[in-house]
């Protein structure tokens, strides 16, 4: 017996191919735009600076808690800047990969005793995040 083979039409095909090119598009465009999938959110520069701040707080003499980080955001503005664009964090197709990344920098007076050897008492700490706040990397460096 032969069977009978059933084809699907061209508007089912069609319907499909737009229905998959819409969700990977949107996923694309969420992945490019630093949607962190695990919260269901994007988070914002708040958010970011919160965690880098945690993921250093042993260096710049913090407890590392809610109450501490959010008193030094308030005592010390203009410390940290989130740059969300920089290539160093990741590039146009790891984006769109999924791979998002941002550079968090904290600028911090260095706990005393920990100056550096030509006395400069601040640091400049840039922290590699990926959308959802976890740290990748971290590198910086003493400045006056």
């Amino acid at each position: 017996m032969r069977s009978a083979k059933r084809r699907m039409s061209p508007r089912m095909s069609l319907a499909i191919a737009a229905a998959a090119a819409l969700l990977l598009g949107v996923g694309g465009y969420r992945n490019f735009n630093g949607y962190c999938w695990d919260q269901g959110r994007y988070l914002s520069d708040g958010d970011l600076i919160r965690e880098a701040i945690r993921a250093n707080a042993t260096d710049m003499g913090l407890g590392g808690s809610n109450a501490e980080i959010d008193r030094f955001m308030a005592d010390h503005p203009g410390c940290c800047e989130v740059d969300r664009v920089t290539p160093m964090a990741s590039g146009p197709l790891e984006r769109l990969a999924g791979f998002f990344g941002v550079i968090v920098n904290l600028t911090y007076d260095v706990r005393p005793g920990f100056a550096s050897s030509t006395g400069q008492k601040k640091y400049s700490n840039y922290v590699r995040m990926n959308a959802c706040g976890s740290r990748a990397d971290m590198f910086g460096e003493f400045i006056d």
